[in-house]
């Protein structure tokens, strides 16, 4: 990957395709989500639940972590598959993870959400991706390890059907079938690049899923 989605601009990596410089913010601002005005009697709604800052959700990686001679980018997961949360704390970001020993690495993002039994939720959440470079990456979003929506950044055969490109904003929706927590997972999948350092993966920026619900104000 590039850091074409990151707002500072560093060195090479050694090997690594050339970084590209945008214009600081405009990539990277994460628009904001419109919430129609509530009527009248919808003032007495609780609040729907919202998902907590992106610093207090949990990381669990798995497949290749490369070391980064950057120590920007020798981040809170442990390698170059940045994943981290940004902008406030109001996104996550896969940068600079680029896969070269094969297989597919795996970087989750996940929190407790509580539910009510019978609600149908409705997420709806924002992204940015660079899909400049040549490889692809995929993001999921599971509920209990349930991927309930999909997106990838170069359509492919057999893959998922949202195709990620530039600034969009998406959603689903999910009904709860009990009041028991759950695990809501934002997942990165970046596919290996045929141990070839002239490929590199694609870029993915996700804001703070939004939630919504009938019976509450959002």
């Amino acid at each position: 990957m590039s850091d074409s989605l990151d707002s500072s601009s560093q060195a090479d990596a050694p090997g690594s395709m050339k970084r590209r410089t945008i214009v600081a913010g405009a990539a990277w601002s994460i628009p904001v989500i419109a919430v129609a005005a509530a009527a009248p009697m919808a003032a007495a709604s609780p609040p729907c639940p919202q998902f907590a800052s992106a610093a207090s959700w949990t990381a669990i990686t798995t497949g290749q972590l490369r070391v980064h001679p950057d120590p920007t980018y020798n981040n809170r997961v442990g390698g170059t598959y940045l994943a981290l949360p940004e902008n406030n704390a109001n996104s996550f970001l896969s940068v600079q993870d680029r896969n070269l020993q094969g297989g597919t690495t795996t970087v989750q993002w996940s929190t407790v959400f509580v539910p009510v039994s019978g609600t149908a939720y409705t997420f709806t959440f924002v992204t940015n991706t660079n899909t400049t470079l040549t490889d692809s990456q995929t993001l999921n979003m599971r509920i209990n390890g349930t991927t309930h929506w999909a997106g990838i950044t170069k359509p492919t055969a057999g893959g998922p059907t949202n195709n990620l490109s530039g600034g969009q904003t998406h959603s689903f929706t999910w009904t709860a079938p009990s009041n028991a927590a759950v695990t809501f997972a934002i997942v990165f999948l970046v596919p290996g690049v045929t141990n070839n350092p002239n490929r590199t993966n694609d870029d993915i920026r996700i804001g703070l899923p939004r939630i919504s619900a009938a019976g509450c104000r959002s």
